[in-house]
């Protein structure tokens, strides 16, 4: 290094609670993320979903371009 230079070093804040946006799970990894780090987690389901049959979704003409995001799945809801 030439002289006269100065080092940049950046420091970073200690992460003490994470947000996740789905249901609270009975079993997951960051249940052992969070006991070992001493974090915080919170579990808010953000997105809420609506099962729609084909038959309903023709008789309803829903237009998609209105909606910010839709879920297509193949799976049947019962």
């Amino acid at each position: 290094m030439a002289s006269g230079e100065t080092v940049h070093t950046e420091q970073y804040k200690r992460v003490r609670s994470i947000l996740i946006s789905q249901p609270k799970p009975e079993r997951s990894p960051y249940y052992e993320l969070e006991k070992n780090n001493s974090l915080q987690i919170d579990w808010r389901p953000f997105i809420h979903v609506e099962s729609l049959n084909s038959k309903e979704f023709r008789k309803q003409r829903i237009r998609i371009e209105e909606f910010s995001a839709v879920i297509f799945n193949s799976k049947k809801f019962y």
